[in-house]
């Protein structure tokens, strides 16, 4: 096969818009990676292990639960739109009422069995993280309009609505650790209550752009869910990958324990920025390509990211033995050698989630 000649009979692929897109996407995914490595100190260095552990039991279920029931609704919509941009309000709509309905039920099943593997901890830490997963449907909702926006290509407003909620974390962060108020419980709320406040805002400016429509609900969900069934076995699968780690270790390790292995991993994460950028920007253009172009782009795309990510990698692992103590504080020490292996891992994952 002449790989030149297909790449070149590409027309309707724009490889400059792609590069713009994906520099700005490359961009703010930065920021938010030292964002969130600047709030992962703040809150290592002000709660120390056993702390940092009872903030991860109780923040990490929405997430992990939104994962496991999105049903592969934002890579529907994305795909959908892309393919049929003429119903682009019914299939918003419909999005919207589905991404409501599994994240009710996702904070249904997170209040009756996250108890369960928290069984470690205190009372007062299973009734918070119960607590917290109200948030879900508000993050299954927020998904959805980031995929409304990256399909139409506007990926400047969901970055910035990425951005402004870090920012509100980080903020708000600083001020509890100066005012000495940061506690386990006053963190977790700080990452998850901006959940609430930006699918409101992302709404409001979506409203200019589509009208929501419910009329041909059942064949827009049909729709929708014909290719999201098959697509959640990523999201699941993708899901398991970043979290099942935490999960099954938050079920058989103190708080302490916990507490170095999600600062560990929180560095390795470092990594998936380019992944993450390269997919977040891809997956919209590739959609309306042929199968044989999708071939050509997304092989060159995973050999350049992989490659990208193998050399920051190595750099990673030779400089964490210098920089963990300065970072974390002398507790979190022990975990160089955990983070070094993550590093590695983390390249894999990367490539598995471009191709």
């Amino acid at each position: 096969m002449n790989f030149g000649r297909l790449a070149l009979s590409m027309p309707r692929f724009n490889f400059a818009s792609t590069s713009g897109a994906f520099a700005q996407t490359l961009l703010a995914k930065f920021f938010l990676l030292f964002a969130n490595l600047f709030t992962g100190v703040i809150v290592a260095r002000s709660l120390a292990p056993v702390g940092r552990g009872e903030q991860a039991a109780m923040g990490m279920w929405p997430g992990f639960l939104c994962g496991l029931f999105s049903m592969g609704l934002g890579l529907a919509l994305t795909y959908s739109i892309r393919r049929e941009p003429a119903r682009r309000n019914e299939l918003l709509s419909t999005s919207i009422v589905l991404a409501i309905g599994f994240g009710t039920i996702a904070t249904i099943v997170g209040i009756v069995f996250v108890p369960q593997w928290l069984a470690r901890y205190s009372a007062p830490v299973i009734f918070f993280a119960r607590s917290m997963m109200l948030i879900v449907p508000f993050m299954m909702v927020t998904f959805v309009f980031q995929a409304a926006f990256e399909a139409r290509t506007d990926f400047t407003t969901s970055n910035v609505s990425k951005s402004v909620q870090q920012v509100a974390t980080v903020i708000i962060l600083g001020l509890l650790a100066i005012t000495h108020r940061l506690t386990p419980f006053t963190s977790t709320a700080c990452y998850l209550l901006p959940w609430t406040v930006v699918p409101i805002v992302l709404g409001w400016r979506l409203r200019k752009q589509i009208t929501l429509r419910i009329t041909g609900f059942g064949s827009s969900a049909k729709k929708l869910l014909s290719y999201g069934t098959r697509s959640c076995v990523i999201d699941i699968l993708g899901t398991l990958s970043g979290q099942v780690d935490q999960v099954l270790v938050v079920g058989l390790v103190s708080a302490s324990g916990l507490g170095l292995y999600t600062v560990a991993l929180s560095v390795s994460r470092v990594l998936f920025v380019f992944h993450a950028s390269l997919v977040t920007v891809l997956f919209p253009k590739a959609a309306s390509l042929q199968p044989s172009e999708v071939v050509v782009l997304m092989g060159r795309a995973a050999r350049i990211t992989s490659l990208v990510a193998s050399l920051a990698s190595a750099c990673l692992i030779v400089l964490l033995p210098f920089i963990m103590e300065p970072l974390y504080g002398g507790a979190f020490k022990s975990v160089v050698p955990i983070a070094q292996i993550l590093c590695v891992e983390i390249v894999i994952t990367g490539a598995t989630s471009v191709l």
